[in-house]
């Protein structure tokens, strides 16, 4: 589905705003959550754009809920990422999971698992 592009977010240099998760499923951060995903070849951190009055924390846990099927809690800011051919700035957060569902909003347009780190 294409994103309307009045709901995207951008900075002042024109770079579209993104957010990220790095969510462990627990405390001993053997294990992360991945996605597949319509727009990417294997497995990646559940992510994608800010919308208007959101923070990029809450973006975060957001796209891990909606592409993961996970509940999660933040643990913290890990890096800001510039990509310059694509012109976005994804801030990637860490959070531990505290709930994996059983159908999530993705669930037919993506594969969730958690891998060993």
């Amino acid at each position: 589905m294409a994103k309307d592009p009045n709901s995207m977010v951008f900075d002042e240099n024109g770079y579209r705003l993104r957010a990220s998760c790095l969510c462990f499923r627990d405390s001993t951060e053997q294990e992360v959550a991945l996605v597949t995903s319509r727009h990417h070849h294997g497995w990646v951190v559940p992510g994608g754009g800010i919308e208007h009055g959101e923070d990029a924390e809450h973006c975060a846990i957001r796209e891990l809920h909606e592409e993961a099927g996970v509940i999660g809690s933040s643990t913290g800011l890990l890096k800001v990422f510039d990509n310059d051919a694509k012109k976005t700035k994804t801030t990637v957060f860490t959070a531990v999971a505290t709930k994996e569902l059983d159908t999530w909003p993705e669930a037919e347009s993506s594969c969730n698992n958690f891998i060993v780190s």
